[in-house]
C-alpha cells in the first residue's frame, strides 16, 4: 500500500500543475499530518474533469495511526498499535449547479487496510503469558456519496458530505503467539459481510480577503466491524470468537489557505486539529498539526 501511495503521490503532484478543478464540490488538495505521537499521516485527493464539465473522476488516499496502552487490572497489560488506510477511486461523479447551490452524486470503489499489532502479558494463578498478536484487515466497499453545496454570501461557503457503504467485504489474517503455550504462530482466515458504515462530513469556507481562505471543518466515520478472532479458553486452548465491534472516528480541523502559489492554481496551507478514536476496548484523542497543498474554490 506505501509503494502505491508514493506512486500515486508523485503522479498527482504532476498533474496538481496542469489540471484546473471546475467542480464546485471537490478541489484537489495534498496534506500531510503531524500528530503528538510523532506519526506522520498523509493524505490527498485528486478530482479529474471530463470534457463534459458536469462529470468527473477522482482518487484519494489517507492513513492515519492510533496508539493504545490498556489495562483492565494490575494483572493485565496490552499495548496496541493500529493503522488505518484508505484508498478511494471515483468511478464517476456528477454535479448540477442551481445558481449559488450545486448538488453532487458520486460513486466510489473503497479498499481499507486496518492493521492491529498487539503485545502484553497475563498473569493467571500458576504463570505469566506474554502474547504478540497481529490482525490484518483488508475492507473493500461500494460506496454512495452525497454531496451539497451553498454560497451563502460573497466571503462565506457551506459544504456537506455523506458516504455510505451498501457492500462491504472484510477478509481477515491474524496470527497470534503465546509463550509457554505454543512455540510457533497460530494462523486464522476468515471472511465475513458487514453492516451498513457512513461518513459524514461537513466544511465552512470564509473568505478573509482575495488571497487568504479560512477552512473550518468536521469529519465523522463508523465503521462497525465483525470478524472471526483467535482466543484463548481457559485451558490455555485455542478457540475462535466472534468479535463485533464499532469504530468511530472523529476529524476537526482549522486550516489557513495562503497566497503562495506552489503549483498552477494550488496554494500551500497549514493549520491544526484533533482525531478522536473510539471503540469499545479502546479510546484516544490527540491534537494534529498538518501542512499542504490547496486548489482555491
Amino acid at each position: 500500500m506505501i509503494k502505491v501511495f508514493i506512486f500515486l503521490l508523485i503522479s498527482t503532484t504532476f498533474l496538481f500543475s496542469y489540471q484546473v478543478n471546475k467542480i464546485q464540490t471537490e478541489r484537489n488538495s495534498l496534506r500531510m499530518d503531524i500528530d503528538e505521537s510523532q506519526s506522520f499521516s498523509p493524505t490527498f485527493n485528486y478530482v479529474l474533469n471530463w470534457k463534459k464539465d458536469n462529470f468527473y473522476s477522482g482518487l484519494s488516499y489517507d492513513k492515519n495511526q492510533f496508539f493504545f496502552n490498556n489495562s483492565s487490572s494490575s494483572y493485565d497489560q496490552k499495548k496496541t498499535t493500529q493503522t488505518n488506510e484508505n484508498l478511494n477511486l471515483t468511478l464517476i461523479g456528477y454535479e448540477k449547479d442551481f445558481n449559488s447551490t450545486s448538488i453532487g452524486l458520486s460513486f466510489i470503489f473503497n479498499y481499507s487496510k486496518i492493521d492491529k499489532n498487539e503485545f502484553g502479558f497475563r498473569i493467571n494463578d500458576t504463570s505469566e503469558l506474554f502474547f504478540d498478536n497481529e490482525i490484518n484487515l483488508d475492507i473493500y466497499r461500494i460506496n454512495l456519496t452525497l454531496k451539497y453545496f451553498k454560497q451563502l454570501n460573497s466571503s462565506l461557503k457551506f459544504y456537506f458530505y455523506s458516504t455510505f457503504s451498501p457492500f462491504t467485504k472484510l477478509n481477515l489474517e491474524q496470527k497470534t503467539l503465546i509463550n509457554l503455550v505454543q512455540s510457533d504462530y497460530e494462523k486464522l482466515n476468515s471472511s465475513n459481510n458487514l453492516d451498513l458504515s457512513y461518513d459524514l462530513e461537513a466544511r465552512i469556507l470564509y473568505l478573509i480577503s482575495e488571497k487568504w481562505t479560512l477552512e473550518l471543518s468536521g469529519k465523522y466515520y463508523f465503521l462497525p466491524l465483525k470478524y472471526s478472532s483467535l482466543s484463548l479458553d481457559s485451558e490455555a486452548d485455542f478457540i475462535s470468537d466472534e468479535v463485533k465491534s464499532e469504530e468511530k472516528t472523529y476529524f476537526y480541523f482549522a486550516k489557513l489557505i495562503t497566497p503562495l502559489e506552489i503549483f498552477s492554481e494550488n496554494f500551500f496551507s497549514f493549520g491544526l486539529g484533533q482525531k478522536t478514536f473510539k471503540s469499545e476496548t479502546e479510546n484516544q484523542q490527540e491534537n494534529i498539526f498538518f501542512i499542504g497543498l490547496d486548489s482555491k474554490f
